[in-house]
Parts: structure tokens; sequence; C-alpha cells
């Protein structure tokens, strides 16, 4: 019989020893910082004409990558290179892109700001160019409990192939390449 209640009074105790610390645990500030570890974004470059679906995940405590796909504006395209000849996309039209983003947060995942590394596959009017930003940062911002606004801006390099006709039956193929800058405003869902 003592045994009985002895062991029912540990049993109590642990029972409100646990409740204790999950009650407690909610009035602990941890400043601002989120227990999830992935994003789900839209985004969009009114500079470059392109619009995304992107997707967030926590690799280390300050490290995620972050992958996108999505549509560009040939047209858009076409009238920040038209310029130069060698671009020669379509006149209308959209192309689709690919691209990685990792990111390296001064802070925590997924607060505030970040710098990264993006490279970034183009496919417009039957030709691929592959951008390769060197240096991507921004600040992404809770709004709410599960909405972020990630603000983005970057600098880098693009580059394609053309063809060059020197004669009706000589042909060469060369590269080109320009600046890239991305400028991407994204709303994100946290989960």
């Amino acid at each position: 019989m003592n045994k009985l209640i002895l062991v029912a009074i540990a049993l109590l105790t642990f029972g409100i020893h646990l409740h204790a610390q999950d009650d407690v645990s909610k009035y602990f500030d941890d400043g601002g910082i989120s227990e999830n570890k992935r994003l789900i974004k839209a985004g969009i470059d009114l500079f470059n004409g392109e619009y995304s679906v992107l997707y967030e995940q926590e690799l280390f405590r300050n490290m995620s990558i972050e992958a996108a796909m999505g549509l560009s504006s040939i047209s858009r395209q076409r009238s920040l290179y038209n310029w130069d000849p060698n671009y020669d996309l379509p006149e209308s039209g959209m192309g689709v892109f690919f691209a990685a983003n990792i990111r390296l947060y001064l802070r925590e995942y997924y607060e505030q700001w970040y710098i990264g590394f993006q490279p970034k596959f183009n496919i417009m009017g039957g030709k691929l160019m592959t951008d390769i930003v060197f240096f991507n940062g921004g600040y992404q911002l809770p709004i709410q409990k599960n909405l972020t606004l990630d603000f983005n801006i970057g600098m880098g390099v693009r580059t394609y192939k053309y063809t060059n006709e020197i004669t009706s039956v000589i042909t060469y193929e060369d590269r080109d390449s320009h600046f890239y800058i991305p400028a991407t405003i994204k709303l994100g869902y946290t989960f």
C-alpha cells in the first residue's frame, strides 16, 4: 500500500512538473526568432519583368537555400538590352527561369538581414542565358505570425551564346555578357 501511494505521488509530481514547464515556456521572449524552418514565397522583379514562386529551407542556424522558378517578360528583357544586336530576342512572349539562392543570415534564420550567392538559368526565345549573381542581399521582415516581406537586390553577370553569320555558308558561335541587377519583392508564408 505504501509503495502504491509513493508511485501515485511520484506520477502526480512528475505530471505537475511537466505541466508547469509547458505553461511557463510561452512567457519567455525568444527575441522574435521563429521556430519555422520553411518559407513559400511569391515574388516580383519589376525592373527585369520577372514573376516567381520560391521555396526556402533552413540548412543551418544562419544559412538557408532558396529555390525559385518563374516567368520572364521577354519584351521587358528586350527593352533593357535593346542596344545590343547579339541579344536578339523576339518582340514579345514569356520566358522561364530556374534559380537557387544560398543565403547567409546575419541573425537567426529567417529574420532580418542576409547576403547570398545566386546562379540562375533563363530560357527566353529559344536561347539559354546564365546569370551569376555574385552579390545578393536583402532584408526579410516578419509582418505577422506566419507572413514575411522580403526585399532583395543584387548584382551579377548574364552570359549567353549568339551566332554570327559571316557568309551564307560560314557562321560562328560566340559568347557575350551583360551586367544583371535583380531587385525583387517577395511575400512569404512560414511553416
